[in-house]
């Protein structure tokens, strides 16, 4: 999703149409939920030892991982983290989103995000939305 690809794909195939595929699209997110976590404060005990509860599905999870999450009580949290995976979560279900409803559940994603206050996520949405056309081809 960098703009030298985007400009290169121009260049070059003047009449193509970027198609951004869902597992790079899911990266971006997740590298900006990582980001949250590790800026969070040291004084967080809770997130000692639990980067992949945050950045994996809560089903693929392994029995400690698990353990860690339902220890969380992310819904309940505080933490920027616990805002910034339920911002993740939530982004993942563009992609169960029928052709017709897949916009206005990003658009609606995207206000979400840009009013999370979480600056890693704000930047995250709005490359989400330079590159939305991509996205949902």
């Amino acid at each position: 999703m960098t703009n030298a690809f985007t400009k290169g794909m121009a260049a070059s195939l003047p009449s193509a149409k970027v198609t951004f595929d869902k597992f790079h699209v899911v990266s971006l997110v997740n590298n900006a939920v990582d980001e949250v976590r590790r800026l969070e404060p040291k004084d967080h005990f809770e997130l000692v030892g639990s980067p992949y509860v945050w950045l994996k599905n809560a089903e693929r999870l392994t029995p400690g991982q698990r353990e860690t999450f339902d220890a969380l009580d992310i819904a309940n949290s505080h933490l920027k983290t616990s805002r910034a995976y339920q911002i993740r979560f939530t982004f993942q279900d563009l992609f169960n989103q029928s052709a017709h409803k897949a916009k206005s559940f990003l658009d609606q994603w995207y206000f979400r995000s840009t009013h999370s206050r979480i600056p890693a996520i704000v930047e995250v949405a709005k490359t989400i939305r330079r590159h939305q056309d991509g996205i949902l081809r």
